[in-house]
């Protein structure tokens, strides 16, 4: 706002005027707290923007990923080399190490997997080139299953930075920042800073920072790329440091001095030496193992992906696992650990959910069942399928999901066709009833099949609530449902003609079945007509928000 209002220079001098002692700075990192750097709008890319880019550009993905954010920084006039011609202001690279879990179970983003790549792009810090870190971590506060009577942020859904790591991985997101360059300054951005249980690490790793000079430090080579070691001479002594990069402990000799490094554990010494440390080390065997296997898993998945659809696999996916065999064969599984890009890990197992996913069966039988049929009475060969585990609970950090067992909430589902009709019975058990209770059965004719786009809409999405148990048949677009109470819970029967559906025998249509659980208990907050006490879906394996992405859907196939 000041850069707009072109008042940031004076801003900054009239601070220092008053307050030489002040130091002030800003952040440069993602333009919003909350807001990822590629979320598609204002002119920003969409994260499949990005990875498509990438498929045509090929090369290391952490470099591709640092030219799109640098170009994010330009266009929020963010930039260091703008920043950079205010007399006075210190610029902070803001680091968001664990961007990737922003709000896990609200966002339901799949590919989050990118920001974790970005965060450790080499390239990405070097644009910035500043000795100033602050981290940002996320984490949700949301409904938690209080009453609003007690939880006096009953109504407040929010999110606010924190720290994930606990125990001896405490640091890692210190270590991360100081791997990338030598600080001067690391703060921890949030307004909740959850440190218990992590002090030992925490604590050990501000020591060693704290007893570093004030002053860049040098790189030194290090025959093991999971540990970055850099020295100094400054008023007469000689400073030494060493990170870990890695959560396994590993072993140094510098200048003949042992050292052992915890994993993401920051060390250092003072000494009267006035040149270059030597320094040995080889990378664990445990991480080069782990390596080894991240990178077999994503060959792995690129093989089945391609096998699926060439056209999902192009060629810069074979030549990142090609570089990145390489560099473990070179002694530099730290690099290789970089360029197996965890966001393009979850890219492969993205498009085989997407390609090759949950299949429910809707077999061919010889008369269709009656709408007033319980589900035991249906035609013998009807896919019986049972939703009555905790696995099967959706998450959300709306829903407090204070589930008691199947008869709290449940569900079977029975799928049939005889040629002409689809049929589809559910039977919810819900031992409260609620006027809210409601199924929802979304459909997709072909874009759950799309491993390509952003979003993918559905085709349909029909909701039969409870509270329509009369037994009467009701229009649901192609579909005629009727719903019924039974003892402890509800039943939902229907049936659609399958030319209505787009689909024929041997043809297949994504499907999903989402039951709500309302209660009327005081345990989530009933003004959102989406924020249920808890809820269930078949199949469960979600990968974008599936209230309004088909990609969500599992394939019914209707059998010959």
């Amino acid at each position: 706002m000041l850069q707009k209002q072109k008042t940031a220079a004076a801003f900054v001098a009239h601070i220092k005027n008053r307050r030489p002692d002040l130091e002030v700075f800003t952040y440069v990192g993602s333009r919003h707290l909350q807001d990822p750097h590629f979320i598609g709008k204002d002119g920003r890319p969409s994260e499949v923007d990005v990875v498509a880019g990438w498929e045509k550009a090929g090369g290391s993905f952490g470099d591709y990923l640092a030219t799109q954010i640098a170009g994010n920084w330009k266009a929020w006039k963010h930039d260091r080399a703008r920043l950079g011609k205010i007399d006075g202001l210190n610029i902070y690279e803001k680091i968001n190490p664990d961007d990737h879990r922003l709000n896990g179970m609200f966002r339901h983003n799949a590919r989050e997997g990118l920001y974790h790549d970005a965060a450790r792009s080499q390239k990405r810090s070097d644009l910035l080139s500043t000795p100033h870190a602050a981290l940002f971590g996320f984490f949700g506060e949301g409904w938690i299953g209080l009453s609003s009577k007690v939880n006096f942020w009953y109504d407040k859904n929010w999110t606010a930075p924190d720290f994930n790591p606990l125990g001896p991985y405490a640091a890692a997101s210190f270590a991360l920042a100081q791997g990338l360059r030598d600080r001067q300054t690391i703060s921890a951005g949030s307004w909740t800073v959850k440190y218990f249980g992590t002090e030992v690490a925490m604590r050990k790793f501000a020591r060693a920072f704290r007893s570093l000079p004030p002053v860049e430090m040098k790189d030194v080579p290090s025959g093991a790329d999971t540990a970055r070691v850099r020295w100094i001479v400054y008023k007469g002594k000689r400073y030494v440091s060493a990170v870990s990069r890695i959560p396994f402990a590993q072993a140094l000799a510098i200048d003949g001095r042992k050292i052992t490094l915890e994993p993401f554990e920051l060390a250092s010494f003072t000494d009267d030496g006035k040149a270059a440390p030597s320094v040995v080390g080889n990378p664990p065997a445990d991480y080069v193992r782990w390596v080894s296997g991240r990178i077999a898993e994503y060959k792995k998945l690129c093989t089945e992906v391609r096998a699926l659809n060439p056209r999902a696999v192009p060629p810069a996916y074979a030549k990142v696992a090609q570089k990145a065999e390489a560099f473990l064969k070179a002694g530099k599984p730290y690099a290789a650990e970089i360029e197996a890009a965890y966001g393009l890990l979850e890219e492969m197992r993205i498009r085989k959910r997407i390609l090759d996913g949950p299949k429910l069966s809707a077999p061919r039988v010889a008369k269709g069942p009656k709408p007033s049929d319980n589900l035991d009475a249906w035609p013998k060969g009807a896919s019986d399928i049972r939703a009555d585990g905790a696995e099967n609970l959706v998450g959300h950090v709306y829903f407090p999901t204070s589930w008691t067992g199947p008869s709290d909430l449940s569900m079977r589902v029975r799928l049939a066709h005889d040629g002409k009709r689809l049929y589809i019975g559910i039977e919810v058990r819900d031992n409260v009833a609620h006027a809210k209770d409601s199924v929802t059965i979304y459909l997709s004719r072909n874009g759950y099949l799309d491993w390509i786009s952003k979003e993918k809409k559905y085709d349909g999405q029909y909701t039969i609530k409870r509270s329509s148990s009369a037994g009467e048949s009701e229009k649901y677009g192609p579909f005629s449902f009727t719903c019924r109470e039974i003892d402890g819970g509800y039943i939902v029967t229907g049936s659609a003609p399958l030319d209505k559906l787009g689909v024929k025998p041997g043809g297949s249509i994504g499907m999903l079945f989402f039951a709500s659980d309302i209660d009327n208990d005081g345990n989530h907050p009933a003004k959102h007509r989406w924020a249920l006490k808890q809820a269930m879906m078949v199949p469960n394996e979600p990968l974008f928000p599936y209230w309004n992405d088909a990609r969500t859907c599992g394939k019914v196939v209707v059998e010959r």
